[in-house]
């Protein structure tokens, strides 16, 4: 089916989508990004970080971007990633390291690196609580692929080398075949394994700003809000498959849908900075304010139905009054 882009520029701390783009899907990721940044320019918005995922790091691109401020993962295992993790996975756990993120403890070392003639600060961080969910998933997925082998009795070279490059290529590196006569076993690269567990829960931010570690990690993480935009969109908002035929039709289409996503996250912000979001959806929230009645008698007198305790409190906490 035929595809569209959407790119929405999503603004903190605000918390409201600012403005949407549509792009055929034959535009480059960077060319989409050089024009946002001539809308932003046009609407006074000059004060910008871009927050951007891996899928948009590549030297080309940073060299691109040197008078951008903006923050991007080093995506795993590149050479600058490698070589930066390797340097301080052993000495980053020194409490002289430890940050808070959103009352969440981790560890974080701060160094200036060179890319492409252009100054970086790289932060690189670690994380023990994401490193033991990534341990054990790890560990767990090697043992049942072992087990897994040895129940089917796989022997040959042919059967083991299909099984992983058809089913479980990332696991190819931690395991070794050993010839046992006319058969191969399968064993574990245990020296491969370790230096794999050692470096789980490190990542790399770098960034051309003088954010600090927090700030960074901080503003990197807050970008799943342009995500929820994108999510409410389609499961809140029903923009799934489109049904239209004409580029006018499209265009009428996301102007609806965008105001409608405004309205949707000013509610969705209200809720939380009340608390409202505890006990209440936003479908609820709605329902509950539908049924509140202005009746008219005449042409002059009108009367407001009954407001009831949990209907109040949704209009004190939007700072509504009813009257």
């Amino acid at each position: 089916m035929p595809q569209v882009n959407l790119g929405v520029v999503y603004g903190r701390p605000l918390d409201l989508p600012i403005f949407y783009s549509l792009y055929p899907g034959s535009i480059h990721d960077m060319s989409t990004l050089t024009n946002v940044l001539t809308e932003l320019n046009i609407l006074s918005l000059e004060a910008t970080t871009f927050v951007l995922d891996k899928g948009f790091y590549s030297a080309s691109n940073l060299s691109k971007m040197k008078e951008i401020g903006h923050v991007i993962p080093l995506p795993l295992r590149t050479k600058g990633e490698r070589a930066l993790v390797e340097k301080h996975q052993d000495s980053i756990r020194s409490s002289e390291y430890a940050i808070t993120c959103n009352t969440h403890v981790l560890y974080c070392v701060d160094e200036k690196v060179s890319i492409k003639d252009a100054e970086y600060r790289a932060f690189v961080y670690l994380d023990e609580k994401r490193a033991t969910d990534e341990k054990e998933a790890f560990l767990k997925s090697i043992m049942e692929c072992k087990k897994y082998i040895e129940k089917e009795g796989y022997r040959g070279k042919s059967q083991l080398t299909e099984f992983f490059t058809e089913r479980k290529p990332a696991l190819l590196p931690y395991f070794g075949l050993h010839k046992n006569g006319n058969r191969y076993e399968l064993q574990r690269d245990t020296e491969a394994i370790d230096a794999a567990l050692a470096r789980m829960g490190m990542f790399v931010l770098i960034t051309n700003t003088d954010l600090s570690g927090e700030q960074a990690l901080q503003l990197y993480r807050e970008k799943d809000g342009v995500e929820k935009c994108f999510d409410s969109l389609k499961n809140n908002l029903s923009l799934k498959r489109l049904r239209i035929h004409s580029q006018e039709a499209l265009e009428g289409l996301l102007f609806i849908e965008f105001i409608s996503l405004i309205l949707y996250s000013a509610i969705s912000k209200g809720m939380r900075e009340s608390g409202l979001n505890t006990s209440l959806t936003i479908p609820e929230v709605l329902f509950e304010l539908r049924k509140i009645k202005k009746i008219r008698f005449g042409r002059k007198k009108t009367m407001i139905s009954e407001v009831s305790k949990s209907q109040r409190k949704i209009l004190n906490a939007f700072d509504i009054s009813v009257g």
